[in-house]
């Protein structure tokens, strides 16, 4: 093993964790709205016929949708961040104009919950969210002063969203989708800034 690689190994859990605190967060400030929704309901009532802790119930329901979306977001995140960026180059007096930098992560992960009486399969309850973290640089000027490069970021900025698309419960051959259209669960402007000048 080379020194990337144990330095991947000892990032990715840190990533995992914090990956895992945000959702918390974004979970549990929608308490509310993850409670009203009838496949969430559903699956309470699957797990107290199962004869589980009503306590825990909820706190099993959570674990559950975030180490899926976790399990789901994690191992293509990487790949995204170097397959997805999109860059448009133009040259100029004295150096060069970047005019954008775009990145668009979004991915679509779901979580499902199957209930089986006598080993035999006779429900199914499945949420699908969506993750995506969005970023763009706009109008980067390279200028050689000096033998070095003075660079100009006219503007940054990212976002990170995540929503519930569309669920659906499954019941004897019979499928219904009682979200009718995506619900908003959190949206951040990770970062907004202008006019940030450097040299390199």
């Amino acid at each position: 093993m080379n020194f990337n690689e144990r330095r991947e190994d000892q990032v990715k859990p840190l990533i995992n964790q914090e990956l895992e605190r945000i959702l918390n967060s974004i979970f549990e400030s929608n308490k509310k709205i993850l409670n009203g929704l009838n496949e969430i309901k559903t699956i309470n009532g699957w797990y107290k016929e199962a004869r589980e802790d009503p306590h825990k119930i909820p706190g099993i329901i959570l674990d559950q949708c975030i180490s899926k979306i976790i399990e789901h977001v994690r191992p293509d995140l990487d790949r995204y961040f170097i397959d997805t960026f999109r860059v448009k180059i133009r040259s100029n007096k004295g150096g060069f104009v970047i005019d954008s930098v775009e990145l668009e992560f979004s991915i679509k992960p779901y979580v499902k919950f199957v209930r089986r009486v006598d080993e035999i399969e006779s429900g199914i309850t499945k949420l699908t969210f969506e993750v995506s973290l969005t970023g763009k640089m706009e109008n980067i000027q390279f200028c050689d002063v000096m033998n070095h490069y003075r660079v100009t970021v006219g503007k940054l900025s990212s976002s990170f969203d995540i929503s519930i698309l569309n669920g659906s419960i499954t019941v004897q051959d019979v499928t219904i989708h009682p979200i009718k259209k995506p619900i908003k669960l959190y949206h951040k402007e990770v970062f907004k800034l202008e006019n940030l000048t450097f040299t390199m």
